[in-house]
């Protein structure tokens, strides 16, 4: 997906809403600007998410320090775009661990709504960076794979709510 976000066809992600426990099964309703109400019982709640638009997020990416034989320029080098192209005399440090002076990527927030994640629709699943194949349906197959790959085999059949995202990269 960075590939993507560094190409420009990614520009939406999601993330699963943390549901308080008071949460009584699927009534969230009324989207609001930056947050929505949900309903514990006879009392209706606002939920928000922690991201408002014009935020500023960077991005996680494989990484290590750049080998000392290449000292020209970044002095890190990135597995989706470096991975070919340098001695792999380093370990490559999962995304976990970078540290935010390490990131290559900064992207400005332009929405964010909350939705249930099967209610996806082909525009969006383009805007999360995969492309459209065929058919409606081949599109969805792809992104319920890629959402169930990161997320675990039942995060799709549970239906979460959440918070879609959307960004544009920001110039360094």
């Amino acid at each position: 997906m960075v590939l993507a976000i560094l190409d420009g066809r990614k520009t939406q992600t999601r993330r699963i809403i943390k549901l308080p426990a008071d949460w009584d099964g699927d009534k969230i309703f009324d989207n609001y600007p930056f947050g929505v109400k949900y309903s514990a019982g006879d009392l209706v709640h606002r939920l928000y998410p922690k991201w408002e638009v014009g935020d500023r997020l960077w991005v996680r990416e494989t990484w290590r320090p750049k080998s000392h034989s290449f000292p020209i320029g970044s002095p890190y080098e990135y597995r989706a775009t470096d991975a070919d192209f340098v001695p792999d005399d380093i370990p490559w440090k999962p995304s976990i661990f970078m540290p935010r002076s390490a990131s290559r990527i900064t992207l400005e927030v332009t929405d964010v709504r909350a939705e249930r994640v099967a209610e996806i629709c082909a525009a969006d699943i383009v805007q999360e960076g995969l492309p459209f194949r065929d058919n409606t349906f081949s599109t969805l197959n792809d992104f319920r794979d890629m959402w169930k790959d990161i997320n675990g085999p039942e995060s799709w059949r549970s239906n979460p709510w959440v918070w879609v995202i959307t960004f544009k990269p920001v110039e360094p």
